[in-house]
């Protein structure tokens, strides 16, 4: 016996409605069935989304602390909080000792690369 019994009754009961193949049906059962969770965290607490974990969760935050920004009054982007904390947090530092090679690590937020100069 199946533990999803009521999830494809829905999903049948949207084919026969809506004539879309199963596939279809499950997938729009789904999402209207993930869609409210996923967006309130808590009572009052709404998530709009963003592209960068970081960014969105601090504009997440501001937003439902009824922090605005302009004169418009408008809700904190991503892009102002990516500025206001920085940037992308890019840098570099070069090593040099006399008689050994050069080396050049830069960094981008989490991640490092290093490049050797071999003279």
């Amino acid at each position: 016996m199946t533990t999803q019994s009521e999830l494809k009754q829905r999903v049948r009961a949207r084919r026969e409605n809506t004539g879309e193949s199963c596939p279809t049906a499950r997938r729009a059962v789904t999402a209207a069935a993930v869609a409210p969770a996923a967006t309130v965290a808590s009572p009052g607490h709404i998530l709009r989304g963003g592209l960068h974990p970081d960014t969105s969760a601090i504009a997440n935050v501001l937003a439902n602390t009824g922090v605005l920004v302009g004169d418009d009054g408008r809700l904190p982007s991503e892009a102002a909080i990516l500025l206001a904390g920085g940037g992308i947090g890019a840098g570099y530092i070069l090593w040099e000792w006399a008689g050994h090679k050069r080396v050049v690590v830069l960094g981008f937020r989490n991640q490092l690369a290093a490049a050797v100069d071999a003279e």
